[in-house]
C-alpha cells in the first residue's frame, strides 16, 4: 500500500511539473496561422521513420494555447524522408479531435511536408477534387506552422494519418485476434496496392499483375492465417474478373465485385489532377459483409497538377498511359477504362461536374487558400529556397504567386483537356470562363429581394439596433433595408450584405456534439472576408432556393412559416424536407440597380475621407483633407477571383483604363481600418 502511494504521489507531482512545463515554453504565433512548438524530450533530432521520440506540443491560435504532453513523433513518407524538410506523424497518448468536431477522434496524425510542392496547395487542393468527384473520405488539409527543438521548420499540413476510423476509412475495425473458425471474416480490410508493399509486415503478391498488396487493418497483431488467405482469394478474384474474357460482363466480370462510383471518383481524380503516382500506390477497402471493393482514399499529390520532371509536361496526357506503373495498378484501371461501360460512366460524372462548377470551384479554392497561407508561405521561403529544385519539380519560379498561377492555368488547361477525352453522353457544354461570371447567373449590377415561398415576405432587418434578419411584407419605403447585394466570394458561395448597412448576413449558429444547434436568429455583422459564416450556397429546390451556409451547413427557415412583420428568419435543419418545406424555400426578385459612381464617406477619428470615381479619366481617388495628421491611404482593385489588378493611393489615383468592363471589387484601407464594395466598369 505504501508503494502505491509513493507511485500515486510521484505520478501527482509529474503531472504538476508537466502543468508547469505548459506555460514554462515561450510561444508566440508566428502568422495568422496557429503554430505548432514541438520539443522532443531529449531534445534531439528525429531521425528514424519507425521509432518514436517522446515529445510534447504548444498549439498557438490566437488567445489560445493548448499544451499536449506525452505525445510522440517520427518521420514518414518514402522519398521525401531522404529531404531536408521531413514529413512527421505525431501520435497522442488518447484520441484527440486535433482538428476539431468535423473530423476524425484519433490518436494517429500526420504533418506533411509539401516540400517539393511549391505552393503547398496541392495535397489539399487534391482532397478538395476528390471531395467533389465523389470520394467518401479526403485526408484532411489544415496548415500550421511549425517549430521544432526551438528552431522554425516550416509551413506544414495536419492531415489523417490513412486508416480505419470513424471520420477515415469507416468501416469494420477488428481489435483482437479472431479465434473462432466459424467468424465472420468478410471485413473489414484496408489494402494497399504500392511498389513498396512487400517491405510492409504483411502483405501478399497478386495473381495476375505480380504485384504487392499490404494489409493495413486488421493490425499485423490481430490478424490471423485465414483472413490473410480470404482477403488475398478475394483480390486475386477480382484481378481475374477485370483481366479475363469476360470483363465486361456486368456479372461474371469486374463489375459484380467493385462499388463502380468510387473506382469513377478515384479514376477521375488521379486523372484531373494529373498525378504520376496515382496508380503507382492505390488505397483501397472492403467491409463486412459488404460483396464491394472500394477504392479510396485519394492521397500523396505533391508531384501532382504538372509538377514531375521525371515524366515532364502532363497536360495532355492521360495517367492511365503515362503515369508511373511499377506496381503495375495502372492496367486496372486501363483495363476497366478499356470497357465502355466504365468509360462511359465516368464520361458522364466528369461532364456533370464540371458543368457544375468543378473547374471554377477548384480555382476558387486555391485563391481562397493561398491567400489563407500568404503569411505563413513567407516564411516558409525565408527558411527554404523557393527557386531551387528540391526533387521533382517540372517548373520553378522566382516568386509564389508565379506558382499559383501556373497552378490555376493547369486547372483550366487540363479540364479542357479531358472535356475532348472523356465521353459526354448528355452534351454538356464546356464553361466559358468570362469576367464577372458567378455560378448562380445573377445580375451583379443589381440588387435583390429574397422572398420565403411560403409567405411571399422579404427578409429585412430589425432597426433597433439588434440587426437581426427577419421577414416583413414588401414595403417600398423600406426598399433600403430589403434589398441585397448578392456577391460572388468563392466557388458556389456568396456573401449577402445589405444595400442599406453594408453589413453580411451571418449564421450565429452555436457549436454542439453534433456540428451546429439549429435554431439561431440571422444576424447581420461587420463583413469579414475570413468568416465563412458568412458564405451561403444557393441550392436549387423546388423551382426555388434552399440557402445553406458553408460553415455550419445549416439551412435558412422562416419561423413556424408565419407572416409577421419581424419574424424571425433562422438557421435550420439541412435535409431531404428542403423540397417539401416552404418555410425554407427563397426566390430571388430583382431590385434596384446598384449605382455606378461611387461616393462614399468615411469616418475615421473625426476626419472626412472619401473615396471617388471619376467615368471621365477612369480612375479611382482617395480624398484625404490636407490638414489630416495621416494622409496614408491604399486602394485597391481585385477581380472576383480575389487577384490585384491595380493599386492606388493618396497620392496616385488607381486607374481602371484598359481593363474590361465588369464587375471588379475595389478595398481600400486608411489609418488600418478597411472596407470594400463591389465596383462596375461599364
Amino acid at each position: 500500500m505504501k508503494r502505491l502511494r509513493a507511485i500515486l504521489v510521484l505520478f501527482s507531482l509529474l503531472l504538476l511539473l508537466a502543468a508547469r512545463d505548459a506555460y514554462a515554453r515561450d510561444v508566440v504565433q508566428l502568422s495568422n496561422l496557429p503554430t505548432l512548438y514541438i520539443d522532443t524530450y531529449d531534445g534531439g533530432a528525429i531521425t528514424s521513420k519507425s521509432t518514436y521520440k517522446w515529445a510534447k506540443m504548444w498549439r498557438v491560435d490566437g488567445d489560445s494555447i493548448a499544451y499536449y504532453d506525452s505525445l510522440q513523433i517520427r518521420g514518414r513518407g518514402n522519398s521525401t524522408w531522404n529531404l531536408s524538410k521531413k514529413p512527421y506523424r505525431i501520435k497522442f497518448p488518447k484520441k484527440q479531435k486535433f482538428l476539431g468536431k468535423h473530423y476524425a477522434n484519433a490518436k494517429n496524425w500526420t504533418l506533411l511536408a509539401n516540400h517539393v510542392d511549391k505552393t503547398l496547395l496541392r495535397n489539399a487542393l487534391a482532397s478538395f477534387i476528390a471531395k467533389r468527384l465523389g470520394q467518401t473520405f479526403v485526408p484532411a488539409a489544415f496548415h500550421v506552422d511549425v517549430v521544432l527543438n526551438g528552431g522554425y521548420i516550416g509551413n506544414y499540413q495536419i492531415s489523417d494519418h490513412v486508416d480505419v476510423h470513424k471520420r477515415r476509412v469507416d468501416i469494420y475495425e477488428q481489435e483482437d485476434v479472431v479465434t473462432d473458425n466459424e467468424a465472420n471474416i468478410t471485413g473489414g480490410y484496408l489494402l494497399q496496392y504500392d511498389g513498396l508493399s512487400s517491405r510492409d509486415p504483411v502483405y501478399f503478391p497478386t495473381e495476375m499483375t505480380q504485384g504487392a498488396v499490404s494489409i493495413k487493418s486488421p493490425d499485423e497483431n490481430v490478424i490471423n492465417e485465414r483472413q490473410k488467405d480470404y482477403i488475398k482469394n478475394y483480390v486475386n478474384s477480382f484481378e481475374r474478373k477485370l483481366l479475363g474474357n469476360s470483363y465486361r460482363d456486368p456479372e461474371q466480370g469486374y463489375r459484380a465485385v467493385i462499388d463502380s462510383l468510387s473506382m469513377a471518383s478515384y479514376f477521375l481524380t488521379v486523372e484531373y489532377c494529373a498525378n504520376a503516382d496515382g496508380y503507382y500506390s492505390i488505397y483501397f477497402y472492403k467491409d463486412c459483409d459488404d460483396p464491394k471493393l472500394y477504392f479510396g482514399p485519394c492521397w500523396d499529390y505533391d508531384i501532382a497538377f504538372n509538377n514531375c520532371h521525371r515524366l515532364g509536361e502532363l497536360t495532355e496526357k492521360m495517367m492511365i498511359n503515362s503515369a508511373y506503373s511499377a506496381s503495375q495498378g495502372r492496367r486496372w484501371f486501363s483495363r476497366a477504362y478499356s470497357d465502355p461501360w466504365f468509360k462511359q460512366l465516368s464520361g458522364r460524372i466528369w461532364h456533370r461536374a464540371i458543368a457544375d462548377g468543378l473547374m471554377y470551384d477548384a480555382l476558387a479554392f486555391v485563391d481562397s487558400v493561398a491567400q489563407r497561407i500568404d503569411e505563413s508561405q513567407q516564411l516558409n521561403f525565408q527558411r527554404w529556397d523557393i527557386t531551387q529544385r528540391t526533387w521533382d519539380e517540372l517548373m520553378l519560379f522566382s516568386t509564389y504567386q508565379e506558382g499559383v498561377d501556373y497552378l490555376k492555368q493547369f486547372l483550366v488547361d487540363r479540364a479542357a483537356y479531358l472535356y475532348s477525352q472523356l465521353p459526354n453522353p448528355e452534351g454538356l457544354p464546356f464553361p466559358n470562363r468570362e469576367p464577372g461570371r458567378n455560378p448562380l447567373g445573377i445580375d451583379l449590377t443589381r440588387a435583390y429581394y429574397i422572398y420565403n415561398v411560403g409567405t411571399n415576405y422579404p427578409i429585412d432587418f430589425l432597426s433597433d439596433g439588434s440587426n437581426l434578419v427577419c421577414g416583413w411584407e414588401y414595403d417600398d419605403s423600406r426598399k433600403a433595408s430589403q434589398q441585397w447585394r448578392i456577391e460572388p466570394v468563392t466557388g458556389d458561395y456568396y456573401r449577402i450584405v445589405s444595400t442599406d448597412s453594408r453589413l453580411a448576413i451571418t449564421d450565429m449558429a452555436q457549436e454542439d456534439d453534433d456540428g451546429y444547434a439549429i435554431g439561431a436568429q440571422l444576424q447581420l455583422t461587420e463583413t469579414d472576408e475570413a468568416d465563412d459564416r458568412q458564405l451561403w450556397k444557393f441550392v436549387p429546390t423546388a423551382g426555388s432556393y434552399c440557402i445553406v451556409g458553408k460553415q455550419t451547413l445549416l439551412a435558412w427557415n422562416n419561423s413556424h412559416g408565419a407572416a409577421d412583420n419581424g419574424n424571425p428568419i433562422l438557421s435550420w435543419k439541412n435535409d431531404a424536407d428542403n423540397a417539401a418545406k416552404t418555410t425554407r424555400q427563397w426566390r430571388l426578385v430583382e431590385g434596384d440597380e446598384l449605382p455606378d459612381r461611387i461616393d462614399l464617406a468615411l469616418a475615421e477619428d473625426d476626419i472626412d475621407y472619401r473615396i471617388t470615381y471619376s467615368p471621365e479619366r477612369e480612375e479611382v481617388f482617395i480624398r484625404i483633407p490636407n490638414d489630416a495628421k495621416n494622409r496614408e491611404g491604399i486602394v485597391r482593385l481585385f477581380d472576383l477571383q480575389g487577384k490585384c489588378l491595380a493599386t492606388g493611393s493618396a497620392d496616385q489615383p488607381l486607374s481602371v483604363a484598359g481593363l474590361p468592363r465588369g464587375v471588379y471589387l475595389l478595398g481600400w484601407t486608411v489609418q488600418g481600418h478597411s472596407r470594400s464594395i463591389k465596383f462596375v466598369k461599364r
